[in-house]
């Protein structure tokens, strides 16, 4: 890797909650990353309501990092799905709008949710042009 030669930097993250970010290698080669999740609510400084503000951010979930070529990758680690229960909810073919209907998730509940989410447009949608023609 020539860091004189490399393009960027690239942002690692979105935003700005990531902080103090941490590598190692694992037993199995991988190269790992995990950070400090910065806290951006405003918390009350105790006594009050210490109890709905039990913590002031967290670390985050570790990922794994790849070069591609030229590219740095990050994938979250796999193992991570062995924490999750067999919990869930699915739905499809659902309108959305932002004027709604909101849709509520049926039986699953709790302070901490993992959420995956995948949006398909209709193939007959038309795409917004652009100055440069459809946007792609």
């Amino acid at each position: 890797f020539n860091v004189a030669a490399a393009d960027g930097p690239h942002r690692l993250d979105l935003g700005t909650t990531l902080y103090a970010a941490t590598m190692w290698q694992d037993p199995q080669g991988r190269q790992l990353l995990y950070g400090w999740m910065q806290e951006h609510r405003r918390v009350p400084t105790p006594p009050a309501l210490c109890e709905d503000f039990c913590y002031a951010g967290c670390i985050s979930t570790p990922r794994v990092l790849q070069l591609v070529g030229d590219r740095l990758y990050q994938t979250p680690l796999p193992e991570v799905d062995s924490l999750r229960t067999q919990v869930s909810w699915h739905a499809e073919d659902l309108s959305l709008s932002p004027e709604g209907p909101q849709v509520p998730l049926q039986v699953v509940s709790g302070t901490h949710l993992d959420i995956n989410i995948t949006f398909q447009p209709p193939a007959q949608l038309p795409l917004p042009a652009t100055p440069f023609g459809a946007a792609a």
